[in-house]
């Protein structure tokens, strides 16, 4: 049933309920899209996050409840695994449907959105497009069809950090509400101003950033935690009077019963268990580990790696980023000895034991159940030293019951991917080659997953889009810039983002002022003052030009400290003032840089 909202409503869901053949989903949820909702949506894998979306598409109707749209409400919904129309090229496959950019002189509007999101060859075939490329050509489509609210589910699964950081952009700047399914920490911190938790068919509101959401959840866990330590204490005490056989003839007794089922009726569903996981520390390692030498490497005409220098020491986790196609994943199969480099030389020590996840999941016989996957025809698992019973091992990693039984080819992707967690920590390596390990997890999972490789002892390499996740794990950063050429970053993920787009500012700036330079005639006279600048502006934009030196000066003299290895082993206790510093200094530039361009473009 559908009904047109109040006037600042523009979707409703009333008491909403949907069950999951025995499981119920939604449990009488309420939800509200306003002009100004900008809303994150989340939950354990499994928890009903889609199907909420499903139901606000109005793809999917209630068992019971309703959805309330107002009227003419045009809704722009991205899916888990979006398409594309079938055509001929990218730009007619992303314009196809949009009366106002169908026309020829509006494929300049198609162009530029899709070069927002890296996209420039709109003549290409859709169909020769990346997974990653798909889902950026679907964001594309999506705003230029300019609809009144998203919704959007793992908007940024697939999404390099430079694509994520372009849709965050495009999403601030337009102010179209939204409601999204996402697990990327940074990006729900940027683009939201509500965190909606998912948990056991209830959906519990929380205004702020996800930093406001943990501390909330934390103190009604807590709340939620007494109030079940007093209704246990109660409902003991009233089981036992019960199991006495206790006459029930008088008004009291009657009275007690009937408050003994009250309390049974409410009392709490069992809350949703979370991820326990422990790395096992695998063979001591040795004082080499693994070194790269001079590494080149060459898919057809491109060349992906040209000369890569990189030691891996132990007890260190190096993060690898860049661009889709950067060679982030080649590189881990190089490390892992499964491709051969065209030059250069790969050296791995005596002890090392390798373990690896791939990004494409294989590995997984989708015939098996998830125990006969784990631990064959046994009964028992053997990690390191230990032998544990596979169903209780199973339980740790949320498959209780009959989920143990499971075949792993009906398995979501959030529980393939906890299978594979678990065959991992089987394989009991001392270093550890992980290709985006954070794709389909649900958040309470990250945060198992984070402090499992936090308290891991041996080495690590991890390619991820994760900025969140890297910025507390990885301990250096390799950067690919996707023309060969690498750079290993000592600090943060944040903060090499930062130095790169610094960086394109200020060739941009320098560009400018060349061209401007050269189209400018030649005077060779005494300098005289802008006639696009007052006097006062004039000395601004002289200060400016003595000043943003002095302050790159010292935003070098931070990175040199970034780059020190000692500040991250005997010095880590100044790292965050630093890292704040350095922080405040790159915002300050960035309005220097702003000033400085407008009064360069105002003198003319």
């Amino acid at each position: 049933q559908e009904r047109t909202c109040g006037r600042m409503s523009l979707l409703a869901l009333r008491a909403v309920t949907q069950r999951l053949h025995e499981r119920v989903l939604l449990d009488a949820v309420d939800l509200l899209i306003e002009e100004d909702t900008r809303l994150a949506l989340i939950g354990a894998n499994g928890s009903g996050k889609t199907t909420l979306l499903r139901i606000l598409t109005g793809e999917l109707t209630p068992d019971e409840g309703e959805r309330q749209v107002k009227r003419g409400l045009r809704i722009g919904v991205l899916e888990q695994t979006p398409k594309l129309p079938a055509a001929a090229t990218l730009r007619d496959a992303v314009r196809a449907g949009f009366a106002h950019v169908a026309d020829e002189e509006h494929d300049h509007a198609v162009d530029h959105e899709l070069a927002r999101f890296g996209l420039d060859d709109p003549e290409c075939a859709p169909e020769r497009l990346s997974e990653g490329e798909l889902r950026r050509a679907a964001l594309a489509r999506l705003f230029l069809s300019a609809p009144h609210v998203f919704l959007l589910d793992e908007p940024t699964n697939q999404l390099d950090v430079f694509a994520t950081d372009a849709l965050e952009d495009r999403l601030l700047a337009l102010r179209t509400p939204f409601v999204l399914v996402t697990h990327d920490r940074y990006f729900l911190d940027r683009v939201v101003t509500n965190i909606a938790e998912l948990e056991r068919g209830s959906l519990h509101l929380h205004d702020g950033t996800y930093g406001d959401y943990l501390a909330a959840r934390a103190e009604r866990l807590s709340h939620e935690e007494r109030a079940s330590s007093e209704r246990a204490s109660l409902l003991l005490r009233e089981t036992v009077w019960m199991r006495r056989g206790a006459p029930a003839r008088t008004t009291k007794q009657k009275a007690r019963i009937a408050r003994y089922e009250e309390l049974v009726d409410a009392a709490p569903k069992g809350r949703t268990r979370e991820l326990e996981l422990e790395l096992p520390p695998g063979p001591r390692l040795g004082s080499r580990v693994l070194a790269l030498k001079g590494i080149g490497k060459s898919i057809g005409e491109r060349t992906l790696l040209r000369a890569l220098d990189l030691e891996l020491a132990a007890g260190e986790r190096i993060g690898i980023v860049g661009a889709n196609g950067a060679g982030k994943s080649l590189l881990l199969a190089i490390c892992a000895g499964d491709v051969a480099p065209d030059r250069g030389t790969r050296e791995v020590g005596e002890t090392v034991k390798l373990a690896r996840l791939d990004a494409q999941r294989p590995g997984l016989n989708a015939a098996n159940t998830v125990v006969q996957e784990l631990a064959g025809h046994s009964d028992q698992i053997t990690i390191g030293d230990r032998v544990l019973r596979a169903e209780g091992f199973l339980e740790r990693f949320l498959f209780p019951g009959a989920m143990k039984h499971t075949l792993v080819g009906s398995l979501s992707g959030g529980e393939r991917l906890r299978v594979l967690l678990a065959k991992l920590l089987i394989a009991g390596g001392n270093v550890l080659l992980l290709d985006e390990p954070t794709q389909d997890l649900d958040l309470s999972t990250l945060r198992a997953l984070e402090e499992a490789l936090l308290q891991f002892p041996g080495s690590a390499l991890l390619v991820s889009h994760d900025r969140w996740f890297l910025d507390r794990i990885a301990t250096r950063i390799l950067y690919l810039d996707g023309a060969g050429g690498a750079r290993l970053h000592y600090g943060d993920l944040s903060s090499l983002l930062e130095g790169l787009a610094r960086e394109r500012a200020e060739q941009l700036a320098t560009k400018n002022v060349a061209a401007k330079k050269a189209a400018a005639p030649r005077d060779d006279a005494a300098p005289k003052r802008a006639k696009g600048l007052s006097s006062w502006e004039q000395r601004e934009l002289d200060e400016l030009l003595a000043k943003i030196p002095r302050e790159e000066a010292r935003l070098a003299d931070f990175d040199a400290q970034l780059a020190d290895p000692a500040l991250y082993t005997a010095r880590r206790a100044e790292l965050p003032a630093i890292q704040s510093g350095r922080a405040t200094l790159v915002s300050a530039l960035e309005t220097l840089y702003a000033r400085w361009q407008v009064l360069e473009e105002k003198r003319g």
